[in-house]
This record gives structure tokens, sequence and C-alpha cells, in this order.
């Protein structure tokens, strides 16, 4: 693995609507909201889920929380 902070966004890429980092599944996803369907959710491992948000916006808001993890400095 990378040390931490030196994640960036040319190392995710989409698979439909999972988030992947070289070809492992980060957790996070997009789910079509049930009663607006034009309108996605970011899920999550945790069961955790984010606001209601246009596609495109959803999935920016999923790169960034990821990259935010995933440079994390390590105690």
């Amino acid at each position: 693995m990378k040390a931490p902070g030196s994640w960036r966004r040319k190392h995710l890429r989409w698979d439909g609507d999972r988030l992947m980092l070289r070809g492992r599944w980060t957790g996070a996803r997009l789910v079509s909201d049930t009663k607006w369907p034009k309108m996605f959710r970011v899920e999550f491992p945790e069961g955790v889920f984010s606001d209601m948000v246009n596609h495109t916006r959803a999935k920016d808001a999923a790169i960034e929380l990821v990259l935010t993890e995933l440079n994390k400095p390590t105690a």
C-alpha cells in the first residue's frame, strides 16, 4: 500500500456504481433513492449513507470521502 497522503483521484476508477482502487472495491457505492429515482446517496460499508444528491455530485462526494479516509495519517 502507498503511504498515507499519497492517494489521488487518478488512483480511483468507477465500475458501474462501485468505486474501485486498483481493482479492489473501496466499499463505497452509489445507491439510487427509491422515492426520487434521479437522486443518489453514497453508501459505505458500515451501512452509513450520505445525503441525497444528483449522480455527478454523488460520485464526487464518494471520491473525496474515500480519499480522505485513505490519506489519514497513521498513528
